[in-house]
């Protein structure tokens, strides 16, 4: 039982630490996708400005793009504090990436071996209740035994006589072994088997 405590901690802490970076991941790819707009917007600004300059120059005036001179300025800025959390996004994507990859793998081996413990566990179980199948076995041989040579000996006294039809038959030993075996068989251990699965539910077993 311990130690399927300590194997469901570790596959606790893994399915932690995996969502962990599965949040941080998302977190960068935001800030990359953030840095987009803003590289739309300054080459729209930009092309605004070049063709303010050509229709200015087709007109023969000069070209009024001071408001738009300081919205490049300003997106210029933008776009370089995006620029900075890009890259260091990026970078921490390729970080991230294969620990979350090798998290996983050991996640993998952790759920294995968790499954491969509590089927030893309910193997156990199985081992327990099938020594003490056994001896009662026995004792059913015992008692299976006694049933059949009394039968048996009262056909033999019987037989060919007046009282053939009112002794002891053997399918009376029968009808006295198979009734209650019958009605064991209808649900045999589905309730006991709900009880092992809280019991490993109980140690943290996942589902």
């Amino acid at each position: 039982m311990e130690k399927i405590k300590a194997l469901c901690q570790a596959a606790a802490k893994l399915e932690h630490d995996i969502g962990q970076i599965r949040v941080e991941i998302e977190r960068a790819q935001s800030a990359i996708s953030g840095a987009d707009p803003l590289t739309e917007a300054l080459r729209d600004l930009r092309q605004q400005k070049t063709d303010a300059v050509g229709n200015a120059f087709i007109e023969g005036k000069a070209p009024d793009v001071a408001d738009i001179d300081r919205a490049i300025a300003k997106a210029e800025k933008d776009f370089e504090k995006a620029r900075t959390t890009y890259e260091a996004a990026t970078a921490a994507i390729g970080l991230l990436t294969p620990r979350l990859s090798l998290l996983q793998e050991e996640q993998e081996g952790a759920k294995a071996e968790l499954k491969q413990a509590g089927a030893q566990f309910c193997w156990k179980k199985f081992r327990k209740a099938e020594d003490a199948y056994l001896v009662a076995m026995q004792m059913l041989h015992d008692s299976f035994t006694g049933m059949f040579a009394a039968n048996w000996a009262a056909e033999h006294f019987i037989r060919n006589s007046a009282l053939e039809n009112s002794a002891i038959q053997r399918r009376e030993v029968f009808r006295t072994v198979n009734g209650p075996a019958w009605a064991w068989f209808d649900n045999l251990g589905i309730e006991e088997s709900k009880a092992i699965v809280a019991e490993l539910r109980a140690l943290g077993m996942p589902a």
